[in-house]
C-alpha cells in the first residue's frame, strides 16, 4: 500500500551494524498506510529492517495515519554459537523471528545485542519485543474478520 523503498543486504556487510539497538524489524509483505514512507533493507526473503527511522517514530507516523503498532510484552532472547560473527548473528535473528512468526506477527523491535568471542566461537544473543502492525485498534481484529466470512452461513 506505500512507497517502500527494499534493498537486499549484502552477504559481506556486518548483520551486527544494521541490527543495532532499537532497530525495527517488519515482514517484508506487511502492510503499511499510504501516507508512511519507509524505507528498508531486506533481511532474506521473509524480513525487513526499516533504516530511515526509529520504532517511535515509525509509531507516530503510523498513529496519524490511523494504525496501530502494538507492542506485546515480555521480551524474547535468542541465543547462537558459530565459527563467525555473521552466521552467529543471523542463526540468534532467525531464532527470534521464528518466535515472532510462530505468535502471528508481523513486527519485531530489536532491545538488545550481545556478541562474546571464546575459542575462536562468536555467542550471539538478541533480544527484541514482539510489535504488530495492522489497520483495525483491535488486536488481530482484521484477521478475525477475514476468518469468520468464510464461515457458512446459519440456516
Amino acid at each position: 500500500m506505500s512507497l517502500v523503498k527494499v534493498v537486499s543486504l549484502p552477504k559481506n556487510e556486518n548483520l551486527l551494524a544494521a541490527l543495532k539497538q532499537g532497530a525495527l524489524l517488519l515482514r517484508s509483505n506487511a502492510l503499511t498506510p499510504d501516507s508512511v514512507r519507509l524505507e528498508k533493507k531486506l533481511l532474506g526473503r521473509e524480513w525487513a529492517v526499516v533504516c530511515n527511522r526509529r520504532p517511535a517514530e515509525v509509531d507516530r507516523e503510523i498513529t496519524r495515519a490511523g494504525w496501530h503498532l502494538f507492542f506485546i510484552p515480555p521480551e524474547l532472547t535468542a541465543t547462537a554459537i558459530a565459527r563467525d560473527e555473521h552466521s552467529a548473528t543471523g542463526r540468534a535473528l532467525a531464532k527470534l523471528l521464528a518466535q515472532a512468526e510462530a505468535q502471528g506477527m508481523n513486527a519485531l523491535e530489536i532491545t538488545g545485542l550481545s556478541l562474546k568471542e571464546w575459542a575462536g566461537f562468536y555467542r550471539v544473543t538478541v533480544r527484541g519485543v514482539l510489535r504488530h502492525l495492522q489497520r483495525s485498534y483491535l488486536l488481530f481484529q482484521e484477521r478475525e474478520n477475514s476468518s469468520l466470512e468464510s464461515w457458512p452461513a446459519a440456516a
